[in-house]
């Protein structure tokens, strides 16, 4: 006859359960989660170890935010009378502008330094007028009214085909 030993109980020891599939899952979870937020330079973990916007990430969208509240609505002008690039003529690449006729309506947050330089504006004869400042809303509402209402210009009714919108505008916007 066999004798059957039964494994003695080895004091001070505690028999260990594997850890649940939830547990593990929620971990491993973690780990990746972790991981892949310490590669971005746009997402921190917090004390608290939520996900937060890193610090430059939020003093951009704040300096962002901020500059949004200074726009201005401008117009580009010709310098002279000449032939000017147009992007509504239909196979025309240009059109004849007299002195001081619309060319193209605009909005910027960063002025004309930054959005025209001097030379670009003199290179292509055109001269930038500010003709309204405010928060971007309205600048881009004011610079929607007068995209939409150049078609009714005396300078665009003078021609044989009016256009649609001022031959700098590709679009309504």
């Amino acid at each position: 006859m066999v004798e059957v030993l039964e494994p003695r109980p080895v004091k001070g020891r505690k028999r260990r359960r594997p850890p649940s599939p939830k547990l593990l899952f929620w971990l491993i979870g973690g780990i990746l989660l972790t991981a892949a937020y310490k590669g971005t330079d746009f997402i921190e973990i917090g004390d608290d170890g939520k996900l937060r916007l890193s610090k430059k990430r939020k003093e951009k969208l704040e300096r962002e935010v901020e500059n949004l509240k200074e726009a201005e609505q401008y117009v580009l002008v010709a310098v002279q009378n000449g032939r000017y690039p147009c992007f509504n003529c239909g196979l025309n690449a240009t059109i004849f502008l007299r002195e001081g006729e619309v060319w193209k309506y605009g909005v910027t947050i960063y002025g004309k330094k930054k959005r025209y330089g001097e030379a670009m504006l003199l290179a292509k004869g055109l001269r930038y007028h500010i003709q309204f400042k405010g928060k971007i809303d309205i600048c881009l509402i004011e610079e929607k009214k007068k995209i939409f209402n150049y078609a009714l210009l005396p300078e665009n009714l003078r021609r044989a085909v009016p256009l649609k919108r001022p031959p700098g505008n590709k679009i309504d916007r």
